[in-house]
């Protein structure tokens, strides 16, 4: 039994999901990328995301939108930060805010949630990470 608001839902699995106009809205159907799930929820008015363990790429964060990582590739909740349900958000370099990010959070006027998700930031030779004086 799925553990979330299946109604209110973008399921998303980078192992298993397609970015299409028509995905994300079961568990059977996930879309492949965040930023794709983040797409298709504005889109249908759902404003939860549940992501299965995998690897994925940066993303905005939209306004009013919960993400909640952790999750199997049945969509069965685990423990977010190990084995198969780890769900790992890699970042990159974002050229409008001249900087690397995993997430990009910017004025948001609603509460948003992000849970589960492991962050990780590879930054170049050379360079330094840094999130001073960014909010």
């Amino acid at each position: 039994m799925f553990d979330g608001d299946l109604d209110g839902a973008i399921f998303v699995s980078a192992s298993t999901g397609i970015d299409s106009t028509t995905a994300g809205l079961t568990p059977a159907t996930p879309v492949r990328s965040i930023s794709h799930a983040m797409t298709r929820a504005a889109a249908t008015g759902r404003v939860q995301v549940y992501v299965a363990g995998g690897n994925y790429a940066a993303f905005a964060v939209a306004n009013g939108i919960h993400v909640f990582g952790g999750y199997d590739q049945n969509f069965q909740r685990g423990n977010p930060l190990s084995g198969a349900t780890l769900t790992n958000v890699g970042g990159a370099f974002v050229s409008s805010l001249d900087t690397y990010a995993a997430i990009v959070a910017i004025s948001l006027s609603q509460p948003t949630t992000l849970s589960g998700l492991l962050l990780t930031q590879s930054v170049p030779a050379g360079s330094t990470a840094s999130g001073a004086g960014r909010n």
